[in-house]
């Protein structure tokens, strides 16, 4: 079964190494899709974590009836959502609306906010590089003010 997330993170913690994978749902797909989905996370025991931004709370309480449906009991990974416009305004202070881990902002989760202060003419340049999903992001707004130097 093949599934890729839009993005994982690798975070290092006191007890050990912990795999969080991004997804971005702006429209709904298939009941049937998310079933897949669940299956895929079921396997990968490495991912404990799943953050999901979503525009609405209607389709995040949706999409996470069906993934608990489709989830084994004997390994649950933790399914939690954000909505999008609450990342676009508060980045990684936005707070989880469902899940395990509702209540707590994905800093809170993830750990500190990035410590590379990026200000360069762009209002909020990480919560737009983050969702830009073109495939071609050299030629988004995101990116046309930075280089790859920028980050390193």
């Amino acid at each position: 079964l093949y599934h890729r997330p839009d993005g994982y993170w690798h975070l290092s913690h006191s007890e050990g190494a912990c795999v969080v994978a991004l997804e971005v749902e702006i429209n709904p797909k298939h009941n049937e899709d998310y079933e897949k989905i669940a299956v895929f996370y079921r396997l990968q025991r490495g991912i404990r974590i799943i953050l999901w931004a979503v525009p609405h709370l209607w389709m995040a309480k949706h999409i996470h009836g069906l993934l608990e449906k489709n989830t084994s009991q004997s390994f649950k990974p933790d399914h939690n959502f954000i909505l999008i416009e609450d990342f676009q305004k508060h980045g990684w202070q936005a707070v989880i609306k469902v899940g395990q881990f509702t209540g707590k902002s994905i800093e809170q989760i993830l750990g500190k906010t990035p410590t590379k202060s990026i200000e360069k003419g762009c209002k909020s340049f990480c919560t737009d590089f983050l969702l830009d999903a073109r495939k071609s992001p050299k030629i988004s707004s995101s990116s046309k003010f930075y280089e790859v130097h920028d980050f390193t």
